[in-house]
């Protein structure tokens, strides 16, 4: 048989290569690829290829042993006090006799001193074997790794942490992951320094901390403080001052602002996960990590994007949803062409087992409430042995649109780019503002950059997100940039404007009876509810064979109460049906006994028949309204609210002089929080007061960057389609104004538009864009 080096790839930090053979076409037939790795000896240069037999023989005459084919090894530190205390953080161990002050302190007891290599070997291992066939708080997590494939070793008590040390048998350069299991005994400067070049050069870091205070062997030291100092970070005068070259601070109590639930604390199912479906630790080869860790006797860490702009979170606090850089329980980052992952207590790795004379927890694949402590420790060292930088940027948003809801709102929709081009999920948006288009990288990086965007969303995904503060009569234009966790940034989206409405103008008005305000419970009781109907019509309508019905946010059933024989709603006028315990200060026209809603989320349906619904959509459906965690609202559903409060439709508070008519079609753009709510019966009447026709595109006419003959324009509120008239004259408006077409060029649904008659070079053309709703109405400017 024959092989062919297919290339050889020096390790940068240890001279170790890896060689790849692929088939080689022979006289006697085609032959196997072949896959190994070898560890070199100084002075060696290069491999030749042979036959396989010649090449085993080199190997074995130069003394250079073959590692286990695709082998990674990794290193347990037991050299730094991590079998202080109740704390065993060793793979195994096969004495007893280290003689340790521990905590309660001035108290002595014998304790485990690991060996190199775990007994029986780790070859021995079979797939059946227990965690107990070695002893110690970490045999599973060793005996997990040999069973997937993986070496392991212990740095004795008196082992040293070295780098490039030709002298020190168990020197960093012939490992592939470190991993240091709580540290009770400070790293010297020499070895700190030996750890960070190992990391620099592509070594990974597995760095396990606990708890503020948790020094078990009464030293004056603990595992944050040890972490800390590794890692280069430094706090001053309540401060950091240096978030280190990781970007990874444990939390600990000399930094100000923070308390027990920074640096003490259990979570004992901390299933607050990144949703990243690409995340290593989560989403990595050695099983699914979606349950999180189980921690008792935690710190959590804080990150710097600015110190090191590759550090993320993987797992954040419970009480810490919108998942940034606070509060994270899992965290990771590049150094050089290395990498770390920290965990912040110990207790996950624990299997439970080890020394006797300790206090020892079931941890590791044990742990209740559905934690997947296993899953991510494998994971986290899969990540470190074998990962590569993210060089790839989210692909570019092209789609995006700008919408203007009312006179201070407007509604941004995109699709959602990924991680690495269109897929995955990117980490963060960077939205900007600016009064013209927004077209180049100049433009951008001028623009004013918005607050509280939303996270990013699976890619594919449908986004949608409101600007609001924005003044009335005012046109404004957008752009955006995605950036993943590495801050690999996407080329510059589209750009969309948008012109917001008069002010108290509110958005389109409906033709149709409506759902105007909801209360799905009292200041006193939550029992205390009534919903609200408005006729924005100037005719009555009879309700008598009408229906209003309700769903929960996520259920299938509907029940129904029908409205009464009498009952019927006049022009500009309410209707207000209600529980018997309803309290509020206009009596309701009719009292349902039928459903109680939910505050967190839930339907309500104007129906004008009095058969029960089999769906939420249908002919029979007048209106209907989603708030909270709603599955079927109109668009996007209505915020949740809290006692004695509702949800209205708009102008509402706004404009307490109108009729609450506003109708976009959706229920998130429609109504607004009130409190206290203001219920109105059969006793109100209010005039509609929406915009009379479409709002103006305003003074957002630009030519396009493409070509001279290509226009683009804002969006007007309420528009439908745009017209677009030409002429040579620049007063050509005023001697042909709106709804005159002589000039008119063409009519679009966009907001942007190539003049399909390419004017004739040199010469001058005037445009003017209107915006027409769907009745037909033009605005007039």
């Amino acid at each position: 048989m024959a092989v062919k080096c297919a290339g050889w790839r020096p390790m940068a930090r240890s001279g170790i290569c890896s060689i790849s053979t692929q088939p080689v076409d022979e006289p006697s037939g085609r032959v196997d690829a072949v896959r190994a790795r070898w560890c070199r000896f100084p002075g060696m240069t290069h491999l030749r290829s042979f036959g396989s037999r010649s090449l085993v023989l080199l190997l074995l005459l130069v003394g250079v042993g073959p590692c286990a084919v695709g082998q990674v090894r990794v290193l347990f530190d037991a050299a730094h006090r991590e079998n202080a205390g109740n704390a065993d953080w060793v793979i195994d161990a096969d004495s007893w006799d280290l003689d340790q002050e521990h905590y309660p302190c001035g108290q002595w007891e014998n304790e485990s001193r690991a060996q190199r290599h775990p007994t029986p070997a780790p070859a021995s291992i079979l797939p059946d074997d227990p965690e107990t066939t070695w002893t110690g708080a970490l045999s599973a997590f060793g005996i997990d790794l040999v069973k997937l494939g993986y070496d392991v070793e212990s740095l004795p008590p008196g082992g040293v942490l070295s780098y490039q040390d030709a002298t020190n048998p168990q020197d960093l350069a012939g490992y592939d992951v470190l991993v240091l299991p709580e540290p009770n005994r400070p790293l010297d400067a020499e070895e700190i320094t030996a750890v960070r070049a190992f990391v620099q050069d592509g070594g990974g870091l597995l760095l396990i901390a606990d708890h503020q205070t948790s020094d078990r062997d009464c030293d004056g030291f603990d595992a944050p403080h040890i972490g800390n100092d590794l890692m280069g970070v430094v706090i001053s005068g309540g401060a950091i001052t240096d978030a280190g070259l990781f970007g990874i601070v444990f939390n600990v109590e000399e930094i100000s602002g923070l308390s027990d639930a920074d640096y003490w604390f259990d979570d004992g199912v901390d299933d607050n996960v990144s949703g990243d479906p690409d995340d290593p630790l989560i989403h990595g080869p050695h099983g699914d990590g979606s349950g999180g860790l189980g921690l008792f006797g935690a710190t959590s860490m804080t990150l710097d994007r600015q110190a090191n702009s590759t550090a993320r979170g993987h797992v954040w606090k419970t009480d810490t949803p919108e998942q940034g850089d606070r509060r994270v329980t899992a965290a990771s980052a590049w150094y050089g062409a290395g990498r770390i992952v920290c965990i912040g207590d110990s207790s996950p790795a624990d299997d439970g087992t080890g020394d006797l004379g300790d206090n020892l927890y079931d941890g590791w694949d044990k742990a209740s409430g559905g934690v997947n402590n296993r899953e991510i420790h494998l994971n986290a060292v899969a990540f470190l042995a074998d990962a590569a930088p993210d060089t790839v940027p989210p692909a570019a948003v092209d789609d995006l649109r700008a919408r203007p809801l009312d006179a201070d709102r407007v509604r941004l929709e995109w699709t959602a780019p990924g991680d690495d081009g269109t897929s995955g999920r990117a980490y963060r948006y960077d939205i900007r503002r600016a009064a013209t288009p927004i077209r180049t990288a100049a433009d951008f990086a001028a623009a004013v950059p918005l607050d509280d965007e939303p996270a990013p969303a699976d890619a594919g995904a449908a986004e949608a997100w409101d600007v609001t503060g924005l003044d009335p009569e005012t046109s404004y234009w957008f752009a955006l940039v995605t950036e993943d966790d590495f801050l690999n940034r996407s080329p510059l989206s589209n750009t969309s404007g948008a012109t917001t409405g008069r002010a108290g103008s509110g958005g389109p008005v409906a033709d149709h009876l409506l759902l105007s305000e909801v209360q799905t419970r009292g200041a006193a009781s939550h029992d205390d509810e009534f919903i609200e109907i408005y006729n924005p019509t100037d005719s009555p309508v009879d309700l008598s064979s009408w229906s209003v019905q309700y769903k929960s946010a996520g259920g299938t059933t509907y029940l129904r109460f029908d409205l009464p024989a009498t009952a019927s709603i006049s022009a500009d006028g309410y209707y207000l049906v209600a529980r018997p315990e309803y309290t509020g200060s206009v009596p309701a026209d009719a009292v349902q006994s039928v459903f109680l809603m939910s505050a967190g989320g839930g339907h309500v349906f104007l129906v004008d028949r009095q058969q029960t619904l089999a769906g939420c959509s249908g002919g029979s459906i007048i209106d209907k309204l989603g708030w909270g965690s709603a599955d079927c609202p109109e668009t996007a559903a209505a915020p949740a609210h809290g006692a004695g409060a509702s949800i209205e439709r708009r102008p509402g508070a706004a404009n307490a002089a109108c009729g609450n008519g506003q109708d976009s079609d959706d229920n998130s753009a429609d109504f607004a929080l009130r409190e206290p709510s203001e219920p109105q019966n059969t006793g109100d009447t209010e005039a509609p007061c929406g915009p009379a026709g479409p709002g103006s595109v305003g003074p957002s006419l630009f030519v396009g960057l493409e070509q001279v003959d290509a226009l683009e324009w804002a969006a007007a509120v309420a528009a439908d389609t745009y017209k677009m008239r030409r002429s040579s004259r620049a007063d050509f408006m005023q001697t042909h104004p709106v709804p005159d077409d002589t000039w008119l060029l063409l009519q679009v649904a966009d907001t942007r538009a190539d003049d399909p008659e390419r004017p004739d070079p040199g010469t001058a053309y005037f445009y003017f864009v209107n915006a027409v709703d769907l009745e037909g109405n033009e605005s007039q400017d």
